[in-house]
Parts: structure tokens; C-alpha cells; sequence
């Protein structure tokens, strides 16, 4: 009985360690609970960014104001091209062109003015100061 006993037992075990070694085909694997959530994250080839929206290149240009000139006195402007005007001043002035709206009071050893030009022609740079103009203080700035 001995023997019967052990031969059961023996039967039993190299079932359990034949059945732990044979592995299931991949028809018969069940996924891992990774595979089975859907992924929140969207799929590179369906996410869409924003479209980009070029900003306008500001063009600078730097003029000189001293005792009763700008230097350069000519400027050359595209039209609906931002402009930053960097201006060191020397004196009491101003940095006028009336006909674009653009008018700055130079008090201190330097001053900007940004603006962007909404129309076309030869416009008047002058000094406000009175008799700054008449005493040379004036320029030219076309816009193309």
C-alpha cells in the first residue's frame, strides 16, 4: 500500500511540475490590466496643436537728437511694418511725425517709441519745441 501510496503521490507531483512548465500559446495569454485600459494620453498621429501664428518682426532703428538736429534725419518705413525707434537725446525735444500719430517728449538721455505705419507717403519729423523746427530741427520719414 506503501507503494500504491507513493506512485499516487509520485503521479501528482510531475503532474503539478509538468503543468507549471508547459506555457500558454498567445491566442490562450490573458493581457495584463495595462493592455486592457485605454489609454488617456491621445495618439501622436491624432493629437493637433494649435496652429502657429507668426508674430510681426519689429524692425529697430536708432536716431540721434541733439541741440537742434536728428541724425538720421531720413527714414525709410514699410507700411504695416512694426518699428521700434530707439532715440538718445541730448536737450529738451520732441520726436514728432504728426501725420502717423506719433509724438514723444524727450526729457530724459533717451527714450523709445514703437508704432506701426498705416499709411503710405512722406511724412514731416520735426521738433515741437518752438523754433526748433525753423531752426533746422526736421527731417523726413517715407513710408513704402
Amino acid at each position: 500500500m506503501i507503494k500504491k501510496t507513493s506512485a499516487i503521490f509520485l503521479s501528482l507531483m510531475l503532474a503539478a511540475i509538468f503543468s507549471g512548465c508547459v506555457s500558454k500559446s498567445p491566442q490562450q495569454q490573458t493581457p495584463s490590466p495595462a493592455e486592457t485600459q485605454p489609454s488617456s494620453a491621445p495618439s501622436p498621429k491624432n493629437a493637433q496643436s494649435p496652429p502657429l501664428i507668426p508674430l510681426p518682426q519689429v524692425r529697430e532703428i536708432s536716431v540721434e537728437s541733439g541741440n537742434l538736429y536728428f541724425k538720421p534725419n531720413t527714414l525709410a518705413l514699410k507700411l504695416n511694418e512694426p518699428v521700434k525707434i530707439n532715440i538718445s537725446n541730448k536737450g529738451g525735444h520732441t520726436f514728432t511725425i504728426a501725420d502717423l500719430g506719433v509724438s514723444v517728449n524727450l526729457t530724459g538721455p533717451s527714450a523709445t517709441v514703437t508704432f506701426t505705419p498705416k499709411k503710405t507717403g512722406a511724412f514731416a519729423l520735426t521738433c515741437d519745441i518752438p523754433g526748433h523746427k525753423q531752426a533746422g530741427m526736421e527731417g523726413t520719414v517715407t513710408v513704402e
